[in-house]
């Protein structure tokens, strides 16, 4: 190999690696702001601001809580019910007014297909399936996505324990899509949700 060839895939290298330790301390200080939310939060130093609808026609209702304080919206949680069977929440998390990260959990539930005899009555068994999504952002750029999936039965003891799971980084693709719907709700904060309402 040439010497040019070796100082290139040298460079590279070097750039990959330092790319690393940028993200990782972008991380670092994203799971700081998130603590500094989360112990405001926990010591009731924000205000709360909640606000949402519920469709008269369809069994969908959407619920928003907004903590803030005079310097700006720290916090945003979302969260959506279909019918009895499905769900969603979400938590935007902001620092001076910009978005930095984003955790979801989605789950639906439904019969698991297996009958046990309890109290000498037929019971049928349920089935949760959950994921949760983590969403690092550094501006409008998306830094890392994580993913995990779970699941658990009525019938079972040993149900897996969510924090004990491991997230794997999958590919990032839905940065825009959250910009955008954060962007909705924190316009809703002052608008609201005409009554009726369903979108």
């Amino acid at each position: 190999m040439r010497p040019f060839s070796f100082l290139l895939v040298y460079l590279l290298s070097l750039s990959s690696f330092l790319g690393q330790g940028e993200e990782k301390a972008k991380i670092q200080d994203i799971r700081q702001q998130y603590a500094k939310i989360e112990s405001l939060i926990q010591a009731q130093a924000l205000q709360q601001k909640k606000q949402g609808f519920a469709c008269d026609l369809e069994p969908y209702s959407a619920t928003v809580i907004y903590h803030y304080d005079s310097t700006g919206i720290y916090r945003v949680d979302y969260s959506e019910a279909v019918g009895d069977h499905g769900g969603k929440s979400e938590k935007y998390y902001l620092w001076e007014g910009e978005l930095f990260f984003m955790y979801r959990e989605a789950g639906t539930w439904g019969f698991d297909g297996e009958v046990s005899m309890i109290e000498g009555e037929a019971v049928q068994g349920t089935v949760d399936h959950i994921e949760e999504e983590r969403f690092y952002f550094d501006g409008k750029k998306l830094l890392r996505c994580l993913h995990k999936a779970y699941s658990f039965y009525s019938r079972k003891d040993d149900n897996p324990d969510p924090a004990t799971l491991p997230n794997k980084q999958v590919d990032c693709y839905q940065g825009e899509e959250i910009q955008a719907f954060l962007t909705e709700l924190l316009g809703r904060m002052q608008q609201g949700y005409p009554d009726p309402y369903c979108p």
